[in-house]
């Protein structure tokens, strides 16, 4: 019984050893929660700036919508002026016609 007692010591021993230590298992527990830590971190400050991206993201498309809006606004009162202005220019036109012919049927009278 003692040489199997020892000799399963000798085979803990061994693993030990083969594993870096009696401590290694701790340092090794320790550096995996310290990657854990770093990698939870960076995935914290990564998402932040993802919603940032989305936040900044909404705004923009306020932004576009309110301008395309603001052009149909001003395109509908392009549309209204320039019609107002050939009107004008037909008023003008006939105008001259007339003072033209009155100023001609004055010269003949």
């Amino acid at each position: 019984l003692d040489a199997k007692i020892r000799e399963w010591e000798g085979k803990i021993k061994n693993q030990h050893k083969n594993m870096g230590g009696i401590h290694m298992s701790g340092q090794h527990t320790t550096q995996t929660q310290k990657t854990i830590r770093v990698l939870e971190n960076r995935l914290d400050q990564s998402k932040k700036r993802f919603n940032d991206c989305l936040c900044k993201n909404a705004q923009l498309r306020d932004e576009i919508e309110s301008l395309r809006n603001e052009h149909k606004r001003f395109e509908t009162l392009y549309k209204k002026l320039e019609k107002e202005l050939r009107s004008l220019r037909r008023e003008m036109g006939e105008v001259i016609e007339k003072s033209t012919s009155a100023y001609d049927a004055r010269d003949d009278a």
